[in-house]
């Protein structure tokens, strides 16, 4: 699998000193070089905190792999690479206890380029046949990323995230953030308690991607990006594992699209693209293979719709239709060739409404909706025909929240919240009535 870096510039010369420390002779033409001695216990490598416990629990799982869990021309060149990684992790603890703690992620990137599955560079760590019960790259990565995550997470520079994305695949939840100024990517394990996990993926995309969804076609998931400013649309294959395929498709629309967004009638799906500027819509079927298929309704509704929710309610989809500025509401059932159908509510309330999540807690489904500017929650109700229901909760929570997301982790459900000025999370358990419960992560 491969992972691309946040930190691109990881030292070349850290990588070249795992080379000159452990080639064998045959391969430099030398006497095999005199590398410092590291003993089994370390008795300097003492605990103060979770993450050198990290670091020290990681080392001590190289420590306990056989020779033969080493890529190496002979046993002595593979004893050579296993006290090399046990020597840099010796420093990784050590930084970690003076507080360098960008030196010690560019160590353990080292120690994942030696055990990632990728061709180049070659692999030192593989899988001990002999071993059937572990898999000793899947292990030293498991951990190495974890550590990193919690690094990042806790000592570096929050990135400013301006889009975030929660998605189902292989059996576990995942979010997905991204920063539009810079293209960073993180894709984040949920754990089971419904608060954030480590980091799984980082990617590098270019910059400029305002609008995120995921879809699926046939039980397969996907990853659509757009640019507003140019119309540029890249889809990408989910893997099972929450990381990210190759690039699958590539588009050149015309730019100016603030919303993009999918749903599925009667087990097909499709992509609603909309400009709040002038009104104009597009709707496309996906095709079977996940590329963008054909036009089947395009033309012109009124602009300023700032927020647009498709959501399956008893049988049918409806689409939901927000104008922040004007506080006016729409809600239409869609027809089952995939079009906009009759309108089935239209309602006016206080302008500021900035994010609408559509979500169930059990089998009873519930709107909330969220003002940016003071921090008003409007938790509602569903009416018998899909329209907006009667007022369940309404309180107010700080001011800032940008993006909204609900997702399911068992039979609970949750709601994280994004600040986008600061890059702050929050992430909230929803209660058995459909009202915000208490605050679980950030």
């Amino acid at each position: 699998m491969v992972r691309a870096s946040v930190y691109p510039w990881i030292s070349a010369a850290c990588c070249l000193l795992l080379l000159l420390f452990a080639h064998p002779a045959p391969v430099l033409g030398l006497d095999l070089p005199q590398i410092e001695v590291i003993p089994d216990e370390d008795p300097d490598l003492v605990p103060h905190n979770g993450l050198q416990e990290q670091a020290l629990t990681l080392r001590y799982l190289v420590l306990g792999y056989s020779p033969e869990s080493f890529v190496a021309p002979s046993p002595q060149a593979a004893n050579i690479r296993q006290r090399t990684l046990l020597l840099h992790l010796s420093r990784t603890f050590r930084h970690i206890g003076v507080g360098d703690y960008q030196a010690a992620i560019d160590l353990l990137e080292c120690l994942l380029l030696k055990s990632d599955g990728n061709a180049t560079p070659a692999d030192w760590i593989v899988d001990d046949p002999s071993t059937s019960q572990i898999n000793e790259p899947d292990e030293v990565v498991k951990l190495a990323l974890a550590l990193i995550s919690d690094l990042v997470q806790n000592f570096l520079p929050a990135p400013q995230w301006t889009s975030m994305e929660s998605f189902r695949v292989g059996g576990g939840t995942y979010l997905l953030l991204l920063n539009q100024d810079n293209g960073v990517v993180h894709i984040h394990a949920i754990n089971h308690d419904g608060t954030l996990g480590h980091v799984v993926a980082q990617y590098n995309f270019s910059s400029g991607w305002t609008l995120v969804d995921t879809y699926r076609v046939q039980g397969r998931p996907y990853l659509f990006l757009l640019k507003e400013s140019d119309g540029t649309a890249h889809i990408r294959p989910i893997l099972s594992d929450g990381t990210l395929g190759d690039i699958y498709q590539r588009y050149n629309w015309s730019g100016g699209w603030t919303t993009a967004t999918f749903y599925t009638i009667d087990g097909q799906t499709y992509l609603f693209v909309f400009k709040e500027s002038d009104g104009v819509m597009v709707i496309y079927e996906m095709n079977s293979d996940g590329s963008v298929g054909n036009i089947v309704q395009g033309g012109r509704l009124a602009s300023g719709w700032t927020d647009t929710q498709f959501y399956p309610f008893a049988g049918a989809t409806h689409a939901f239709f927000l104008s922040e500025p004007q506080g006016d509401i729409s809600v239409l059932q869609m027809e089952p060739d995939g079009t906009l159908g009759p309108i089935l509510q239209e309602l006016n309330w206080s302008a500021g409404y900035t994010s609408v999540e559509f979500y169930f807690v059990n089998e009873t489904q519930y709107a909330l909706f969220l003002k940016e500017s003071d921090g008003m929650v409007n938790v509602r109700g569903m009416n018998q025909n899909g329209t907006i229901g009667p007022k369940i909760q309404e309180i107010l929570l700080s001011p800032g929240w940008t993006n909204t997301e609900t997702y399911r982790v068992g039979t609970r459900t949750y709601l994280i919240l994004l600040n986008q000025l600061d890059g702050t999370l929050s992430i909230h358990r929803m209660q058995h009535d459909g009202r915000i419960g208490d605050v679980v992560g950030h």
